[in-house]
């Protein structure tokens, strides 16, 4: 590139005038006074005042600004000012990409931190679960751990999830063991180790407080099957309850199916007939369809439900979604037997603690008291093939036990009814 031998002073008049001759790309018009401050013209007719210096032998350019943007005696000054740096051994083009990338980093940094606030604890286990384990879990799995952790970590939902700390993880955790029992912790570290882990890899947050949590001890395995009378204390219990979790507590004993399926009741999963209960796969625990068969007190405590306007939830105070608040209605059921026992003068009056679950496996016990096959009452609770099954019969081994199931639930209301009825009396002191 040719530069224009003249150096007058930088005018306005002369830079109006000057453009870039024909068949060039540019052409350089050097000022006069100020060593190394030029205007640019190129052949698309930009203006661009720039200050031309050398440093460590290389010849730099440094833009200063497009004519129009700024003035001619604008850009002097900011030449000058560019000048006396260079004297002074500095680099201004350097400086200015160093400023530019760091001004570039804050900004990103910026962005980064605003995204990041933005994405609370309820958003990323709602992705956790869509993104990772809807591919590669159960629906049913998928829907317990999302149900799970927005339960036991609620005053979380709206916080950013990169702004809750490992000690706030701790305190959580030691609550719920404190309130719900080490089961109920154990799973809510599982679950939010596991989402935390999964955002930390895509960058979503900064760590995972579960990391560094204190880790709640591990439970042992609940063996917990409560007796006939305690069975019936908790029976009677639950009729106190205000609707529909009396109703919802009855038929999680009458059916001995899991919480989440019995509180997701839909009126469309039952027959016309109302004898049977289809669990789809979607809303099981092992992703199979389950069909229930109904007792006939099953049955009575159904059609007695008041349907929610037009929606098919049978249990729901909204419409739209299923009920919730099961630690609450459970702490009543507790009440109100304690309160009966102490009235009957039982000791203790507070039932052993106990826990929903435990409702399931009382159902299996006492079935087996009751002499109902341990096959008939695996697939009651849509359990996967016992070990009794396993090799060559558990491959052929295909019949549902229809009847026999239908048979078993029936026995097991029929046992429900008489413990239901049967208000234990108090041992009278022989008199002396």
């Amino acid at each position: 590139m040719r530069r224009q031998r003249e150096r007058a002073r930088l005018t306005k008049r002369l830079v109006d005038a000057f453009s870039c001759p024909p068949n060039r790309k540019d052409a350089l018009l050097f000022d006069g006074d100020v060593t190394g401050f030029a205007l640019r013209a190129t052949a698309s007719g930009s203006k661009l005042f720039l200050l031309q210096y050398k440093h460590g032998g290389t010849v730099r350019r440094l833009p200063l600004g497009e004519y129009g943007v700024i003035t001619v005696d604008q850009a002097r000054t900011l030449a000058q000012e560019a000048r006396g740096r260079v004297s002074a051994g500095g680099d201004p083009l350097a400086e200015r990409r160093s400023a530019t990338h760091a001004a570039v980093q804050e900004r990103k940094l910026e962005r980064d931190t605003a995204k990041a606030e933005a994405f609370t604890f309820k958003a990323m286990v709602e992705r956790w679960r869509k993104e990772h384990l809807a591919p590669k879990r159960s629906p049913g799995y998928a829907a317990e751990a999302e149900r799970a952790l927005l339960v036991s970590f609620a005053k979380w939902s709206d916080r950013a999830a990169q702004s809750i700390t490992s000690a706030e993880a701790s305190d959580a955790l030691d609550k719920i063991r404190e309130e719900r029992g080490p089961a109920a912790a154990s799973h809510a570290f599982r679950y939010a180790h596991a989402a935390f882990n999964w955002a930390e890899r895509r960058e979503l947050v900064f760590s995972n407080p579960m990391a560094r949590a204190v880790a709640p001890e591990k439970s042992k395995a609940r063996d917990r099957a409560l007796t006939d009378a305690e069975l019936g204390t908790v029976w009677r219990a639950t009729e106190k309850l205000a609707p529909p979790f009396g109703a919802m507590f009855h038929l999680l004993i009458l059916t001995l199916q899991r919480r989440s399926e019995v509180a997701g009741m839909r009126w469309s999963e039952i027959s016309e007939d109302g004898q049977l209960w289809t669990l789809p796969s979607a809303r099981t625990k092992n992703a199979q369809r389950h069909i229930v068969h109904l007792s006939p007190t099953a049955q009575a405590v159904i059609k007695a439900i008041p349907r929610f306007q037009k929606s098919d939830l049978v249990f729901t105070t909204t419409g739209k979604t299923p009920v919730s608040g099961f630690s609450r209605a459970k702490q009543r059921v507790d009440e109100y037997a304690a309160e009966e026992r102490r009235k009957m003068k039982i000791k203790p009056a507070e039932i052993p603690a106990w826990h929903v679950h435990d409702l399931r496996r009382t159902g299996v016990s006492t079935m087996a008291r009751l002499g109902i096959p341990s096959d008939v009452a695996d697939r009651i609770l849509n359990h996967q093939a016992s070990s009794t099954n396993s090799g060559v019969k558990g491959i052929y081994q295909v019949h549902s036990f229809g009847a026999e199931r239908e048979e078993a639930l029936r026995s097991w209301a029929k046992h429900i009814a008489t413990v239901g009825a049967l208000l234990v009396q108090p041992k009278l002191r022989n008199r002396q």
